[in-house]
């Protein structure tokens, strides 16, 4: 079992597929969750702090689970080509499965951790700083106070490497890059704007 922290929803590629970028306990390994359009909204929204003037079907959700007993926690299950799937358990001992998404919404309105299976590790990525500009558009992230920065060996090189072919083999590269408009890293605004989405995580277009 390993936790994960939202690292921005981002808009890639030249048809601006949307994204959510899930470091693992603060390494250089990502899992990269594709995005349907009012999803990556929702979740951008929520995790800049934003909010409608009515309340959403999330944050009504959200509400039920507190009068309910309250969110005990949220964990990344299962993936399947791409597509990751959830579990809400509350505090009631109820699980509930839910679109990876919807999860992520759910974990930000009730600051709930989010951890991720073991099993669901091998679809991580290495990601180099590097990567994270010419992909992303941000900065790629510092090594935590104690935590000794991981170098480019030849075995960090390669998985690069293969992040960049994974990439290329969705189209993205870094002449067709234009960075996204509403990123957030490690919780903070960097600028929202609705999200250009073509799919969401179910696969539907």
């Amino acid at each position: 079992m390993a936790s994960v922290t939202l690292w921005g929803v981002h808009d890639v590629g030249p048809e601006s597929f949307p994204c959510a970028l899930l470091r693992i306990d603060s390494s250089q390994h990502f899992l990269v969750a594709w995005l349907g359009w009012e999803a990556a909204e929702a979740l951008s929204r929520h995790a800049n702090g934003l909010s409608t003037s009515r309340p959403d079907t999330h944050e009504i959700l959200c509400e039920a689970l507190e009068l309910a007993g309250g969110v005990e926690s949220v964990e990344i299950v299962a993936q399947h080509e791409g597509v990751f799937m959830a579990d809400v358990l509350t505090r009631q001992g109820t699980v509930l499965d839910c679109r990876l998404s919807d999860a992520l919404v759910i974990a930000e309105l009730t600051d709930t951790p989010v951890t991720v299976a073991d099993d669901v590790l091998s679809a991580a990525v290495f990601i180099s700083p590097d990567s994270m500009h010419e992909y992303f558009g941000v900065e790629g992230p510092e090594a935590d106070e104690g935590e000794q920065t991981v170098s480019l060996d030849a075995d960090a090189r390669a998985k690069d490497v293969e992040f960049a072919q994974f990439m290329n083999s969705l189209g993205v590269s870094e002449a067709d890059f234009f960075p996204g408009t509403h990123e957030v890293v490690d919780g903070s605004e960097t600028g929202v704007d609705d999200a250009d989405v073509t799919r969401d995580e179910d696969g539907e277009k």
